[in-house]
């Protein structure tokens, strides 16, 4: 991620070669310990590595020091008489954009396009590996609640809305916008704006990037993961908490759950004869429902509620 916004031959190449210098020369900077240099030292692969990617996607950009750089010509060429540009039949540009995009009107609007659907795909890729990681936890600390009420539903949800984003980048990338017309091609952030504010219709003025012609196909597709996207978060919010307060109120002996600071579990445990009842061990405070500890209902929902609004 750190590429897709740095991305630039020049800043990344200088920001590649000082995290190589400080890996090459890590043991004589070491010798200086008041040198700012030392300071950063446990950062040369972090350095490095940005600069890398970053170097990587200023190629893909095409960009150096906010210059196109012109490596393998262009696919595109003047019409004669006209300023539009007409883009070669079978040409396609080795690797990153065709340097004719720079100086073009629609250029902002096509490379910032570009950037952001970039920084959308990897941001998914790493949203859901971390939530597959949530649910090997889940399965390594033997937690059911975790994993059924937690990481399916999650994993559902992040599928069925930024995972599906992500299927239409892909679906508008492989069109041929140049024989369908550019005018018609629709806008991945429209899309969602419309599958929020009109659930179940599809703006008819650009073309649906699949189904039928007229777009009721995906509409109705829509709206189905719209209604399973809303069954997700409820999903998320209630069962985990109640299940935990049914299983310690089961684990003691049908009491009630304790929210109040003068409830018999919130108390010190009584002193031994002769002993002091400062002294004695007193029962943790927080969320857990095992034996001997005080069980916050309130607490552990609003932690609940807390996780499910960050999540959505």
């Amino acid at each position: 991620l750190f590429g897709v916004m740095f991305g630039d031959v020049g800043h990344g190449g200088l920001l590649a070669a000082f995290g190589l210098y400080l890996c090459l020369y890590k043991s004589e900077l070491e010798k200086n310990k008041k040198s700012l240099l030392y300071a950063i030292l446990p950062a040369r692969y972090l350095f490095l590595l940005q600069g890398l990617f970053a170097f990587y996607c200023g190629l893909i950009y095409n960009d150096f020091m906010a210059i196109p750089l012109n490596l393998f010509g262009s696919c595109y060429e003047h019409q004669e008489g006209s300023n539009i540009m007409v883009k070669e039949d079978d040409c396609t540009y080795p690797i990153g954009l065709d340097p004719n995009w720079y100086g073009t009107q629609n250029e902002l609007q096509f490379i910032n396009s570009l950037k952001m659907k970039l920084a959308v795909i990897l941001g998914v890729i790493h949203m859901s590996f971390g939530i597959l990681l949530k649910g090997a936890n889940a399965i390594y600390f033997s937690s059911a609640i975790d994993f059924i009420f937690e990481f399916i539903p999650q994993i559902i949800f992040m599928s069925i809305t930024f995972g599906y984003m992500v299927i239409l980048i892909f679906i508008k990338w492989g069109m041929n916008w140049m024989e369908l017309g550019t005018n018609r091609a629709p806008s991945i952030i429209n899309i969602f704006i419309g599958m929020a504010l009109n659930p179940g219709n599809y703006d008819k003025t650009f073309l649906p990037l699949y189904g039928d012609d007229d777009g009721d196909y995906q509409g109705g597709l829509q709206l189905t993961l719209l209604i399973i996207a809303a069954i997700c978060v409820p999903i998320i919010l209630f069962p985990k908490p109640l299940i935990l307060l049914c299983m310690h109120k089961k684990e003691n002996g049908g009491s009630q759950a304790h929210g109040h600071g003068d409830s018999s579990m919130s108390r010190p445990l009584l002193a031994e004869e002769g002993g002091d009842a400062e002294a004695q061990p007193k029962p943790k405070s927080g969320g857990g429902h095992g034996h001997g500890e005080e069980f916050e209902f309130g607490e552990v929902f609003v932690h609940q509620a807390i996780e499910t609004i960050e999540f959505v």
